[in-house]
């Protein structure tokens, strides 16, 4: 605690005593405001911006466990320590599970405890805060409300403030590299540097080279000596992206980094101390790898001290909407668009789609809509034959034949037919016009599959 804090605390219990304890205690760093029941306490909660409220479980109304509820209930983002005359374990497990923050016992003996806790809370409180900054600049692609985000927030806001190596696993375009950052900008090191690199993009001499730094000399073309971003990201953050595609060769040296928290530079002999605090990501399966043995066992353990696994968009489809439309008011900006909604047909065939790019490809797909849009709404027509051909290949055999967006059912025979041609269709794309691959993919004879494509005016030419 240093200068005041605008932030404010209202202590609620019914003897004076514990009031005139906070207000000395915490009166010059925090504005404390006194209520000595839960019907005063609440009209201070509906005008003041209360972020900690310190509670008695003994009220004289009401039951303090009862009121705990209600906040929480009324109030989630407010802060709860119980205080109790009766600390038992019993008491501290039924606060805790009502949703309190902490509790403390009567009388309060230890002052630096007190301090502590309510330290440990405003930590808390301006982590949500943070939290709520970031979600409008740096979490565009992880927004939402399905459970699988709330979750993954959850587990960024206890884990950010600690130094302990991070994987992030998931499938590309899932936003890994982005809760990174949003690791990074909640944590201790913010202020320091943030680094990240892609491993499978470049050769392993070259990782190296940009990791560790070299010396001048060390190899052709290194005229002066570099810094690589261990050194770069001291104090700070350095994030390994695609860590599984590094070779075993690298894994070892990594592996070294990590325990000794010492590196040398490449050409060098000097070893160099680093602080830092690592974030891995890759989109494979790392135990897969460790049996295929293209990674080690002993740096998965080191790397996976907590893990983070990102949802594929199947997976959080509850965020479609809430996604497409900040990507539309993005681009909207962006292009200098008036563009003011999406057909509900449209969302319609979003959420039969199953979205293998994630949240990456939705963008792509609205920013192209966007891009070729000439009135106010997006529609079915804007959408990339890619994506109808994605909906037709994961839907059933009628729903195929039928066609995307068709509400009535056809004959057997007109159905049948649809079915083929879309069949057809989607082999000449799989093998880009080739007809021998797609004859053997079809298993469909060369000249049958020549007389059906005649049948249906498909041309191979089209598809290469």
């Amino acid at each position: 605690m240093n200068e005041k804090s605008i932030e404010k605390i209202v202590v609620i219990d019914d003897e004076k005593h514990t009031h005139t304890f906070f207000q000395e205690l915490l009166g010059s760093y925090y504005t404390i405001i006194s209520a000595y029941d839960s019907h005063q306490a609440s009209e201070i909660l509906k005008t003041e911006h209360i972020a900690l409220a310190i509670l008695d479980i003994k009220l004289p109304e009401i039951n303090g466990i009862e009121y705990l509820k209600w906040i929480r209930t009324n109030y989630p983002e407010i802060l709860v320590i119980m205080i109790t005359g009766y600390g038992t374990p019993e008491v501290a497990i039924e606060s805790i599970k009502a949703g309190a923050h902490d509790f403390l016992t009567k009388p309060f003996e230890d002052i630096e405890r007190v301090r502590l806790i309510v330290d440990n809370a405003f930590k808390q409180v301006q982590m949500h805060k943070e939290l709520k900054r970031l979600k409008g600049s740096l979490m565009p692609l992880f927004i939402g409300e399905s459970e699988p985000v709330k979750k993954i927030l959850k587990l960024i806001e206890k884990i950010a403030g600690t130094d302990s190596t991070i994987l992030l696993t998931g499938e590309s375009g899932t936003g890994k590299e982005l809760i990174a950052r949003l690791i990074y900008e909640m944590s201790n090191r913010k202020n320091n540097a943030f680094h990240a690199i892609n491993c499978s993009a470049l050769p392993e001499t070259l990782l190296e080279s940009e990791l560790f730094g070299y010396e001048k000399g060390s190899f052709t073309g290194a005229y002066k000596t570099k810094k690589g971003l261990f050194e770069l990201a001291d104090k700070g953050t350095l994030f390994l992206d695609e860590i599984a595609n590094t070779s075993l060769n690298f894994q070892a040296k990594l592996l070294r980094v990590i325990q000794e928290r010492v590196f040398i530079r490449v050409g060098g002999d000097k070893e160099i101390n680093t602080d830092i605090r690592l974030i891995t990501a890759t989109n494979k399966d790392l135990q897969q790898c460790i049996k295929q043995g293209t990674f080690r066992d002993d740096l998965y353990f080191r790397l996976n001290v907590m893990e983070i696994k990102l949802p594929a968009l199947r997976e959080r489809k509850q965020d479609l909407v809430l996604l497409t439309k900040f990507f539309i008011d993005k681009y909207s900006v962006k292009l200098n668009k008036k563009i003011e909604h999406i057909e509900e047909k449209v969302i319609d065939m979003f959420k039969k789609y199953d979205w293998p790019g994630n949240v990456r490809e939705l963008e792509n797909v609205i920013e192209r809509m966007c891009i070729l849009s000439e009135g106010p709404i997006l529609n079915e027509q804007l959408l990339p034959e890619s994506f109808i051909m994605g909906i037709q290949t994961s839907q059933s055999p009628i729903d195929l034949a039928l066609g995307p967006g068709s509400a009535q059912i056809e004959d057997f025979n007109t159905a049948k037919k649809n079915f083929e041609k879309n069949y057809l269709i989607q082999i000449l794309k799989k093998t880009k016009g080739n007809i021998s691959k797609a004859s053997l993919f079809s298993a469909i004879q060369r000249q049958n599959l020549y007389e059906k494509l005649k049948k249906y005016g498909l041309n191979i030419k089209d598809y290469r």
